[in-house]
């Protein structure tokens, strides 16, 4: 869901992209109205539009099935592999693929939400990034994103990085 047509994306701080494969049905729903409540064109019906959405994310397994090849295929994290192997690579581009949603406007239990992945080329090293991934992920640590103590509207009670949490 990185993408959707005209998107102002959320404060990153309103939602953790790993509630999307929460085992939590209400954490999934509220990720789902951070994100959709960024849309310029986002469902008059909100709150039916996340019900709807909902099942998708608790049963599909793309989500879970991207994460879980991340982790084999770099299971020590970019400051300890080489970024110059296949697994790094192949890992890299599973954090790095777009999802799209085809999400049909009537209700029936034949109309599915399908699913599709893009931007699967495969990332490769060359033209330092990986040195830019390096340096966005220490970022990311120094900024606190994965102990939730960054200064943000989680610490007035929004969301918590779920890695802090141990989930």
């Amino acid at each position: 869901m990185r993408q959707i047509k005209d998107h102002v994306p959320p404060r990153s701080e309103d939602y953790c992209p790993l509630a999307l494969v929460a085992d939590d049905q209400e954490v999934i729903s509220s990720a789902l109205k951070s994100i959709l409540s960024g849309c310029k064109g986002a469902p008059l019906d909100l709150p039916n539009f996340v019900h709807k959405l909902r099942p998708f994310f608790c049963n599909n397994e793309i989500i879970k099935m991207l994460r879980d090849l991340q982790i084999q295929k770099d299971p020590d994290g970019i400051f300890e592999s080489d970024p110059s192997s296949l697994d790094f690579m192949t890992a890299m581009t599973l954090r790095d693929c777009t999802m799209f949603l085809k999400i049909p406007n009537r209700d029936s239990a034949e109309a599915q939400i399908e699913a599709r992945l893009g931007d699967l080329d495969l990332k490769t090293p060359d033209g330092n990034k990986a040195e830019y991934w390096k340096q966005t992920e220490q970022q990311l640590i120094d900024d606190g994103w994965y102990t939730a103590t960054k200064k943000t509207t989680a610490d007035a009670g929004g969301a918590i990085c779920l890695l802090s949490k141990g989930d």
